[in-house]
């Protein structure tokens, strides 16, 4: 990685291809996607990017890297509602998990 800023988008495409797509366009480093659009054979739709973990075919979370980040998926942690990998960050390690949890009916207050 040659500077030192790392972008991160989160966003929930709701399954829909335009918006899936529409990460192509989008200026980051790394994507921690929910309810991506899952196209066939299991695979997010559309996305350019070469980097993405997720769980194939069923997938509710997940974690899509530019070519710049060296990262490894942690595949023991990967499943439909969890995305999981390491990445490298200026000779520093770092853990990332991006998980899909569904909106209670009612707001829950801290």
């Amino acid at each position: 990685m040659e500077n030192d800023t790392v972008s991160i988008l989160q966003a929930n495409l709701q399954k829909s291809k335009v918006s899936t797509s529409e990460l192509n366009h989008w200026s980051y480093d790394i994507a921690l996607v929910q309810e991506p659009n899952v196209g066939a054979p299991g695979r997010v739709g559309l996305v350019e990017a070469p980097k993405k973990v997720y769980c194939k075919g069923q997938a509710r979370a997940a974690i899509i890297i530019k070519e710049n980040i060296d990262f490894w998926p942690v595949e023991s942690l990967t499943n439909r509602d969890l995305a999981a990998v390491v990445v490298r960050i200026r000779n520093n390690e770092l853990m990332l998990l991006h998980t899909y949890t569904e909106s209670p009916e009612k707001p829950m207050l801290c």
